[in-house]
């Protein structure tokens, strides 16, 4: 009996200071604070919302007007293009702007740059 009771306090003194350092590490405290900020802040979200999809009608837009002499700055202007194009599409796809979501899929279909990047890996 006087073992069960030694180990019963040892394990509920272990959990306790466990917890105690646990609890008020700076990291802990940290978290917990930017947690706080978030659910305090959630038209934070929503700007970052409203950025994706402004730089997406964007660059939708000047993708169909990319036209230069050099095509290796062309070739590099459209893949960051497609890059910006695809990390909205992947992100907002089902809950995002449904014209700029149709937009996004049928310059897909017609081109192998937008198509990979929204399709293929990230890299």
């Amino acid at each position: 009996m006087k073992r069960i009771v030694a180990f019963s306090i040892c394990l509920l003194l272990g959990v306790g200071i466990g917890w105690y350092f646990g609890y008020t590490r700076p990291v802990a405290k940290n978290q917990r604070k930017v947690l706080r900020e978030l659910q305090d802040n959630k038209d934070a979200f929503h700007m970052t919302e409203h950025q994706d999809e402004f730089a997406a009608v964007a660059a939708c837009g000047v993708f169909g007007r990319l036209e230069g002499d050099d095509p290796e700055k062309v070739e590099k202007a459209k893949h960051t293009l497609a890059t910006i194009i695809s990390i909205y599409y992947r992100a907002h796809r089902l809950d995002g702007n449904a014209n700029l979501i149709a937009r996004i899929e049928s310059y897909a279909a017609t081109n192998a740059t937008i198509s990979n990047a929204i399709y293929g890996k990230l890299e």
